[in-house]
């Protein structure tokens, strides 16, 4: 009688199966998360020229850019004292990416907060960068905090409501008119040097009802292409849901939350895990770049290691300085 033998793997021949699957599994991990990346990388610059599209279109009706929130300067006079939180700019530029139904819950000249809840809490994918966080986790929840001006000049303490965050911030400019605790500090309305600044509300019977220093398109006389209108914001995943640099962005109240400045003293932060100091900069979770929409509508990839007179010069709306810079992407 012959004996039947079956052919089957070793121990060794498995191992060897295994340990080759894991080498090659190791190899490609890479590769995907580096495809995943691009693509959140490219639905980022999607949202950033989708706002863009939608501040431009803002432009054309209203012959003005949008204010980046209504705010106070040491010494004004009482028409211009009633600067509350009311709505920033990412409520104003609503009806112009299609979230018309969302706007109407808001009064511009009225606090944020006198809106519907849900409209309050209503976190829009536009506003996310996907590289970071997605519309269903960018909700704070209400919270104590105690605010203090980057001086050290004063502070305040507010209730901070459950509210919708983002990530992305309008250009204020540059810090060339001060920081210190001067009235002509960049934080102040109507100082900033930016193409979406902090403006002074004009006020009748302690109610806003408009307001000054308006900025329009041919403000940017260094030119649309040359300005930068809106940027990715620095948050440090410590400080998520933490205002200011992480606060509800329909609210004026949060300066950093709604509005970021760059140039000399205030670079492009290079690392995304950066803690301090980081209250007023651009910056990504995007490696080795930062993602601008420019006034003209595009849409630039710049380098977290630009110099910072560029971009300072790119920041500033009407400096007169030539840009000598080719890492646009």
């Amino acid at each position: 009688m012959k004996s039947v033998y079956k052919s089957a793997f070793t121990l060794v021949e498995l191992l060897v199966v295994i340990a080759i699957t894991g080498i090659l599994t190791s190899l490609l991990l890479p590769a995907v998360q580096s495809a995943r990346e691009a693509a959140k990388q490219i639905n980022c610059q999607n949202n950033l020229k989708q706002i863009a599209l939608s501040v431009c279109n803002y432009h054309d009706i209203r012959k003005i850019l949008p204010p980046a929130r209504f705010a106070t300067r040491p010494g004004e006079p009482e028409e211009h004292n009633c600067a509350l939180d009311q709505p920033s700019w990412f409520v104003h530029i609503m009806p112009f990416i299609e979230q018309t139904n969302l706007f109407d819950g808001f009064d511009l000249f009225d606090s944020f907060e006198s809106a519907p809840k849900e409209s309050v809490e209503q976190a829009l994918s536009i506003f996310i960068c996907p590289s970071r966080r997605n519309s269903a986790t960018a909700v704070s929840e209400e919270q104590i905090f105690t605010e203090t001006l980057p001086c050290g000049c004063g502070g305040v303490t507010r209730r901070v409501p459950r509210a919708a965050l983002g990530d992305y911030a309008a250009n204020h400019g540059d810090v060339s008119s001060g920081w210190l605790g001067e009235s002509t500090d960049f934080y102040y309305a109507g100082n900033g040097t930016g193409s979406i600044i902090s403006v002074r509300p004009m006020c009748t019977g302690g109610k806003s009802v408009g307001w000054t220093d308006r900025i329009n398109l041919a403000s940017l006389l260094d030119g649309t292409s040359n300005t930068f209108l809106i940027g990715e914001k620095h948050i440090p995943p410590n400080k998520f849901k933490m205002p200011p640099l992480d606060g509800p962005i329909y609210s004026s109240l949060y300066f950093p939350s709604i509005a970021r400045v760059g140039g000399p003293g205030v670079p492009i932060v290079r690392n995304q895990f950066q803690d301090e100091p980081v209250v007023f900069q651009f910056g990504s979770s995007h490696p080795q770049i930062c993602n601008f929409a420019m006034a003209d509508g595009s849409v630039q990839s710049i380098s977290n290691t630009i110099d910072t007179i560029t971009l300072g010069r790119l920041c500033h709306r009407a400096d007169s300085e030539i840009i000598n810079y080719d890492g646009f992407h």
